[in-house]
């Protein structure tokens, strides 16, 4: 069976279905496992089972009342695995959360409540990274630990960049009401954004 083999960690059962319904929409991932609860060490029993059966990306759900564990357990499995992407599932009112996850080690920071074509834009650029860093032969070179995905620098953007479209949409639909489709939703929000910018 081919596709990105996707491990599921989660604190909440009930998000288990949610969590594996959006990976198979992508038609990308494939669950290889799936735990309720974090590991607590590099020792836990969840951090072997996660590299026997050869998981290449860890899908995080953050829930907001327990940021810190979440990202205590991205930075063990970022620093107890060498070939292994995180990605962070979690709310984005809180930009010191998106920092500090980015920080711990995940890859990619998706919104909670997001629809699968976050997901399959995620794993869009997982795959493109990783057939990057592959010889001509096709075995794929050492990633160095110490790279981070994007720069600090950069993250703030995105934070900032975030906070200011939800303002944008919002004075737009105070002021011409709402908009149905996401996609003219979007490209609107982000032109009054450059207007706003401008004036």
């Amino acid at each position: 069976m081919h596709g990105i083999a996707v491990t599921l960690l989660t604190e909440d059962k009930e998000r288990v279905s949610v969590l594996q319904h959006r990976l198979e929409a992508t038609h990308m991932g494939r669950n290889v496992f799936t735990h309720v609860g974090f590991p607590a060490s590099a020792i836990d029993p969840v951090v072997r089972q996660i590299q026997d059966v050869r998981t290449e990306v860890v899908l995080v759900d953050i829930d907001s009342y327990n940021v810190q564990r979440a990202i205590s357990a991205i930075e063990l499995i970022h620093s107890t695995t060498s070939d292994i992407a995180i990605f962070a599932i979690g709310p984005m009112n809180d930009p010191s959360t998106i920092v500090s996850t980015m920080r711990a080690g995940a890859r990619e920071y998706l919104e909670l409540h997001a629809g699968s074509e976050a997901l399959v834009e995620a794993f869009t650029r997982f795959a493109s990274a990783r057939g990057k860093t592959r010889t001509t032969s096709g075995r794929a070179q050492p990633r160095l630990r110490s790279i981070r995905p994007l720069p600090f620098r950069n993250l703030m953007v995105v934070c900032c960049w975030s906070i200011l479209r939800r303002w944008a949409m919002q004075l737009f639909t105070l002021t011409h009401g709402p908009l149905s489709g996401s996609l003219t939703h979007c490209r609107t929000c982000t032109a009054w954004i450059l207007l706003c910018l401008k004036g």
